[in-house]
């Protein structure tokens, strides 16, 4: 038994084509000429009759009726709803398919397809994959969406504010480029759809308008048009747009692009909002907090930074380098070119700085004596920048940086302190370039481990450095430079030794701090070393100290037993250098007098 089906085709001509189509097919076709006999007929029957067509095929009235509608309403009515139906048309036609994706069981054709319908037919009526269209859906509700359609056509703004509400986004509809932009301007818009041919001006230069006016510029932009054109594209992403749409694309593409950008707007809020929690966390820290990327370009500056340095609150940074702003020049003034600045340095190569003394400058060019730790910002194993955070030194130190000004001694390994160190470097300087020796500053980081299960304590933690400042000093005399800055870190003067002897040097001193420590069979000593000649342009022992630091620091993050030699930025593994050549330690650490 064939299955019925109705057929309504305005054209006389359009009709014959279709009856003959489907005259030897398994199909008996119902066939009406006109909308208004087409719905008396079908409102006549009743539910249960046999004559109850089991598909549809309507050609899409290009002038709407009081008919056409009352049909294709009574075809979204409950009890039909389930039937399926073809649309056919001579184009593609925004109404048409606004309402073919917001009824189930329903597909477009145009008219130059029109051979394929029976195929279409049975897919339709036996649930077929091939032909049974995959509804478009999203996961999300989109009511947090707002978009803003601007077109010229009545019939355009009507059906893309049905299609595109039917899927949940909050629409406002508009017909003139310079309504678009009041509504943009005074609305939180996240999406505008314009089209590119408007009454009053181009879809581009719409887009243009809204993406440089402040109140408006968040809002991401696509151009709908009727034909592609390449010029039309060149110039809508050219203004802005970050898609170009077509009128004669199926419903479910516009809504699969629309759906995309959705989720580029809920990225775009997320991120947002986490930057002002960030911010709001960061206001609320005591320290001053800046982020730089690798350029040292600023990325962010908390408002305690910008208090201690004197910008006001709501003056922005962003984009400035740090070291124009905060550390351009050394402690006596003279400025420091951005390529010969340690701070600019780790900023680069994503050195790991941890609590460091220096000079900051603020807004009026005063200095400000600093205490500061770097951090380098890594995502997914990428180097993204660094976070700097930084304080004054007298109010982070209090009553112990007075006292540690007055001394000149470590307590713990009776080795020069720092403060003292650094005043013996600057001597040290002078006379190497008066002289045109060939010294080097060296910086070890001592680091110790446990044997056996067993655990480093606090008193085994002062003995194991003390020990090591004795292995350190019974290559020195009492004249010659070594300090110990505390945290493990010690800094000695190499006095004429090249870079390669010096080196050498450094292995066989890490040999012996190892081999002392891990006599008694309880632990073990792990070394990290940085050189610096002394005669490399530094202006002063302050900023030598602060490279040695981060060659250190460079080392470590090599592995255990490391030298960084930062005039030839190389990496020597002392283990292996030690095998090579044995030198007369106590000749090479004594200065010549």
């Amino acid at each position: 038994m064939k299955s019925r089906i109705m057929i309504v085709e305005p054209s006389l001509t359009m009709l014959y084509l279709l009856e003959n189509d489907f005259r030897v097919s398994d199909y008996k076709a119902d066939c009406f000429s006109s909308f208004e006999e087409a719905q008396s007929q079908f409102e006549a029957l009743p539910i249960d009759s046999e004559k109850i067509p089991q598909a549809i095929i309507i050609d899409w009235p290009l002038y709407p009726t009081d008919a056409s509608d009352e049909l294709l309403t009574a075809f979204e009515s409950a009890e039909h709803r389930h039937l399926p139906v073809i649309v056919l048309s001579q184009e593609v036609r925004s109404d048409a398919r606004a309402w073919v994706a917001q009824r189930p069981n329903t597909t477009f054709v145009l008219w130059e397809n029109h051979d394929q319908l029976i195929r279409l037919l049975d897919g339709l009526l036996d649930g077929q994959s091939d032909v049974k269209r995959d509804r478009f859906s999203t996961k999300f509700a989109n009511d947090d969406i707002r978009i803003l359609v601007v077109d010229d056509s009545p019939s355009v703004r009507v059906s893309l504010r049905k299609l595109l509400t039917l899927q949940g986004y909050r629409v406002e509809v508009c017909a003139t480029g310079d309504d678009a932009l009041s509504r943009a301007q005074r609305g939180t818009f996240d999406i505008a759809v314009i089209d590119f041919y408007l009454v009053d001006e181009t879809g581009d230069d719409v887009c243009r308008k809204i993406m440089t006016d402040d109140r408006s510029q968040r809002t991401i932009c696509t151009i709908l048009t009727g034909t592609y054109s390449d010029s039309i594209i060149k110039k809508c992403l050219r203004a802005g747009a970050v898609e170009c749409m077509f009128k004669d694309e199926s419903s479910e593409l516009l809504l699969a692009r629309l759906d995309a950008l959705s989720r580029v707007v809920r990225a775009q809020k997320n991120l947002r909002e986490d930057r002002q929690r960030l911010d709001e966390i960061l206001s609320a820290v005591h320290d001053g907090v800046y982020g730089v990327n690798q350029r040292g370009e600023l990325t962010f500056v908390n408002r305690t930074a910008k208090k201690m340095l004197g910008y006001a609150e709501d003056e922005s940074l962003l984009g400035r380098l740090a070291h124009e702003l905060f550390h351009h020049s050394d402690s006596l003034q003279r400025f420091v070119h951005i390529e010969r600045c340690h701070i600019q340095y780790a900023y680069e190569h994503g050195v790991d700085v941890e609590d460091m003394d220096g000079i900051f400058f603020d807004v009026n060019g005063t200095i400000l004596e600093v205490n500061y730790s770097i951090r380098p910002l890594r995502l997914s194993g990428n180097e993204m920048g660094s976070i700097v955070v930084f304080s004054k030194r007298e109010e982070r130190r209090g009553l112990e940086d007075q006292v540690w000004q007055r001394l000149a001694y470590d307590e713990l390994t009776g080795l020069m302190n720092r403060r003292y160190f650094e005043s013996c470097l600057q001597n040290e300087i002078h006379r190497t370039r008066r002289a045109g020796f060939s010294d080097n500053l060296l910086v070890l980081s001592l680091e110790f481990d446990a044997l056996h299960g067993e655990t480093i304590d606090a008193v085994s933690g002062r003995e194991l450095m003390n020990t090591s400042a004795q292995t350190l000093s019974n290559r020195f005399r009492s004249s010659d430079y070594l300090s110990y800055f505390g945290k493990g870190l010690f800094a000695l003067v190499l006095s004429n030794n090249s870079e390669e002897s010096a080196s050498l040097v450094v292995g066989q001193l890490i040999d012996d701090i190892c081999a002392r420590i891990a006599k008694g069979g309880h632990y073990e000593a792990h070394c990290s070393g940085g050189l610096v000649a002394i005669n490399d342009g530094f202006n002063n022992s302050a900023e030598m100290i602060n490279m040695a630091l981060l060659a250190t620091q460079m080392a470590k993050r090599k592995g255990h037993n490391y030298l960084y030699i930062c005039a030839t930025q190389q990496f020597i593994h002392c283990d292996s250098v030690t095998d090579k050549v044995a030198l007369p330690l106590h000749k090479n650490w004594r200065r010549a007098h």
